[in-house]
C-alpha cells in the first residue's frame, strides 16, 4: 500500500511540472508575439468618389493597395468586406453582382441603385441599364466594413442624391421620300436619342422648322443638304446630311420622225424633243420592236399604220409617255410597192359591147386610172365600159400610192364587131 501511494505522488508531481512548463511556454509565446489572439482585419486603401457614367449617377471605389477582400459573405473566406450605404431611407448592405467577387489592389468597383436596392459591379457595361436610378436626396454615407472582425475599414460622405444628370442629346433623323419630282413633299421624322426638347431644322432650300416631325415641300429642282439641331438642358447636338434630298424637274415626252411614209422595208429616223432632265428613253415601234436610244432609227417590215410610243424617265423615277406626237393615233404608213394588173370579161363581141374590167394590181393602191382606147377614161377600181363602135382597142391601167406608181397595158385587148 505504501509503495502504491508513493508511485501516485510521483506521477502527480510529473504532471504538475508538465502543466507548469506548458503554461510558461504559452505565456512566453504571447509575450514574444508567436501567438496572436487579437481579431484579424483586412488592410485596404480605398479611394471613393462620385461619378457620372453612361449618364448615370454612381459611386466609384478604387483600391489603391492592401489586402484582397472577398465581397460575398459565406464560407471560410478571409477578409470579407461589406459595403454599406447610409441615407435618409436607412442603412443597406450593397449586393455584389454575380461576376463581381473580390476587391483586389488596383480594382475599381461601381456602386449604383435600382428599385430593388444597392448593387456593386466591376463591369462598366452594367451601368448602361435603364433601371439604374438616382441616389436618394440628401447626404450619402458609404462604409467599408471588415465582416470578420466587424471593424470599419473606411467611410465616405457626400451630398450626391437628387435628380439624375440630363444626358447630352444625340441628333438623328430620316426623311420620306428623299428623291422625286418637284413639287416634292418630304415627311421628316426625328430619331434623336436622350430626349431632346428643342428642335431646329434647316432644309437646305432656305426653309426651316422648329417642329419635331415637320413636313416640307421642295418647290424647285436641286440637291439639298438637311441638318437638325436638337437641345435639352444637358446641351445640344447637330446632325447634317449632305445632299440628302434630290428634287428633280418633271419630264415631258415629245418626238418627230422622217420620212412620214414609204414602201417596205420602211426606215424612219426618230428625233427626241422631250423636255426636263431625261435620263432614259424607252421606244415601242408598234408591234415590231423597241429601243432605248435617244434618237433611234427603225425599219418597219410589215405593211400598215404604225403607232409609236416614247416613255422618258428622270433620275428620281418620274416619267412621261407619249404615243405619236399628239398622244394618240397612227403616225405613218409603211407601203408595199404597187404593180398594176387587170383582166376583162368579155374581151370580144358585137356592138354595143359591155365589158367588166377587174383590177388585179398588187400593193396598197389608193388611186386608179383606166384608159379604154376609145378616148374615154375612168378612176374606179373595177369599172364597166360600153363600146359603141366596132374596132380593136388597147387598154391601159395606171395605179399608184403615196410613194410610187405603175402602169400595165394590154394591146388590142378588146375586139368589137358590127
Amino acid at each position: 500500500m505504501k509503495n502504491d501511494q508513493a508511485l501516485n505522488e510521483i506521477i502527480g508531481s510529473v504532471l504538475i511540472v508538465i502543466l507548469v512548463i506548458a503554461a510558461a511556454a504559452i505565456v512566453a509565446s504571447l509575450f514574444l508575439g508567436l501567438i496572436d489572439l487579437t481579431p484579424k482585419s483586412a488592410f485596404i486603401a480605398p479611394d471613393i468618389s462620385n461619378q457620372t457614367i453612361s449618364g448615370k449617377n454612381v459611386i466609384k471605389l478604387y483600391n489603391k493597395g492592401g489586402d484582397t477582400a472577398n465581397l460575398n459573405v459565406g464560407g471560410q473566406d478571409q477578409y470579407v468586406m461589406g459595403v454599406y450605404i447610409d441615407s435618409s431611407t436607412g442603412s443597406t448592405r450593397a449586393v455584389p453582382l454575380s461576376s463581381t467577387k473580390q476587391f483586389r489592389p488596383g480594382d475599381t468597383l461601381y456602386l449604383f441603385k435600382t428599385n430593388s436596392g444597392f448593387y456593386i459591379t466591376n463591369n462598366l457595361s452594367d451601368l448602361s441599364s435603364p433601371s439604374i436610378l438616382p441616389f436618394p436626396s440628401g447626404t450619402i454615407n458609404v462604409r467599408l466594413v471588415d465582416e470578420n472582425s466587424h471593424l470599419l475599414i473606411a467611410t465616405w460622405s457626400s451630398s450626391i442624391g437628387g435628380s439624375q444628370p440630363v444626358p447630352l442629346p444625340v441628333s438623328n433623323f430620316v426623311g420620306t421620300p428623299i428623291i422625286g419630282n418637284v413639287p416634292l413633299t418630304v415627311q421628316f421624322n426625328d430619331t434623336s436619342t436622350n430626349v431632346p426638347t428643342v428642335w431646329s431644322w434647316n432644309f437646305g432650300d432656305g426653309g426651316t422648322s422648329s417642329q419635331q416631325n415637320p413636313i416640307h415641300t421642295y418647290a424647285s429642282p436641286g440637291t439639298f443638304t438637311v441638318s437638325l439641331k436638337v437641345s435639352n438642358t444637358g446641351g445640344n447636338d447637330t446632325n447634317t446630311k449632305a445632299g440628302y434630298v434630290t428634287a428633280t424637274a418633271p419630264v415631258k415626252a415629245a418626238f418627230s420622225w422622217s420620212p412620214q411614209s414609204g414602201d417596205i422595208p420602211f426606215t424612219v429616223q426618230f428625233t427626241d424633243h422631250s423636255t426636263g432632265p431625261v435620263t432614259s428613253w424607252s421606244w415601242v415601234f408598234h408591234d415590231e420592236g423597241t429601243s432605248t436610244l435617244q434618237n433611234p432609227s427603225f425599219t418597219f417590215r410589215r405593211v400598215g399604220w404604225k403607232n409609236v410610243t416614247l416613255t422618258v424617265t428622270n433620275a428620281s423615277g418620274g416619267s412621261n409617255t407619249l404615243a405619236y406626237l399628239t398622244g394618240h393615233g397612227p403616225f405613218a404608213t409603211a407601203n408595199a410597192p404597187v404593180k398594176a394588173g387587170f383582166t376583162a370579161t368579155p374581151t370580144s363581141g358585137k356592138k354595143p359591147l359591155t365589158v367588166q374590167f377587174t383590177d388585179e394590181s398588187t400593193g396598197p393602191v389608193n388611186w386608179w386610172r383606166w384608159q379604154f382606147g376609145s378616148g374615154s377614161n375612168n378612176t374606179e377600181q373595177n369599172p364597166q365600159k360600153i363600146y359603141q363602135n366596132a374596132g380593136t382597142y388597147t387598154v391601159t391601167l395606171t395605179v399608184r400610192n403615196s410613194t410610187g406608181s405603175d402602169s400595165f397595158t394590154r394591146t388590142n385587148y378588146i375586139t368589137v364587131t358590127a
